[in-house]
């Protein structure tokens, strides 16, 4: 698999300003953020109103800070506070002050074909934050690695990495991990993965 981080430089887009938005998502686009470090760039989700953005570790690496953009602000520096490698999941928190902030599901709200969305900065893209829609196509358990994963056809593209999956009401069910590595000898599409909701607050935000 391959993780949905992105290196790529930001094009423009259109002004947020004259976008409408589906009134499930209003509150929750307000909390996706960019996330970038010196090497990668990727996306995340603040989950709490003093600022703690969830995002994934791969997308902060080693270092000790991140820059994040909220919407079309200016760029915060975010203290990595929390890292696991293992199940890819980082804690990066932002200057005091009051955020914006999305409501965190639960696994009782995943299930087989559940229609989901998907927030971020693919191929940090300039302007506001994409949507993309799918389902629930597989929800994966990884003993081994100590994690429950969910597998969506939802569209996913490099710079998705750390931006939250949604459930129907706007509840983040998980956070963006990975896509399916493009083999020329075996194409694919619509095969992507994240983080579920039952292993961040278990395994990370207990």
């Amino acid at each position: 698999m391959e993780a949905a981080e992105s290196s790529a430089s930001e094009v423009s887009s259109s002004d947020p300003g004259q976008l409408r938005t589906l009134p499930i998502l209003k509150e929750v686009y307000l909390a996706v953020v960019r996330v970038s470090t010196d090497t990668v760039s990727g996306s995340g989700v603040i989950i709490s109103s003093t600022g703690e953005v969830l995002t994934s570790a791969h997308v902060v690496n080693e270092s000790k800070t991140a820059t994040v953009v909220i919407g079309e602000g200016e760029p915060l520096i975010g203290t990595v506070t929390r890292v696991d490698t293992v199940r890819d999941l980082a804690l990066v928190k932002l200057p005091p002050g009051v955020y914006s902030s999305a409501e965190l599901g639960k696994e009782s709200d995943i299930y087989f074909g559940t229609p989901v969305y998907v927030l971020g900065y693919p191929l940090n893209m300039g302007g506001p934050a994409t949507v993309t829609a799918g389902v629930v196509s597989r929800y994966i358990d990884e003993p081994e690695l100590g994690r429950k994963m969910i597998q969506t056809d939802a569209a996913i593209n490099l710079g998705n990495s750390g931006g939250p999956i949604l459930d129907e009401m706007g509840r983040v069910i998980g956070i963006t991990a990975s896509i399916l590595g493009d083999d020329p000898s075996r194409p694919t599409a619509g095969i992507s993965f994240a983080v579920s909701i039952d292993t961040i607050r278990n395994h990370f935000l207990d």
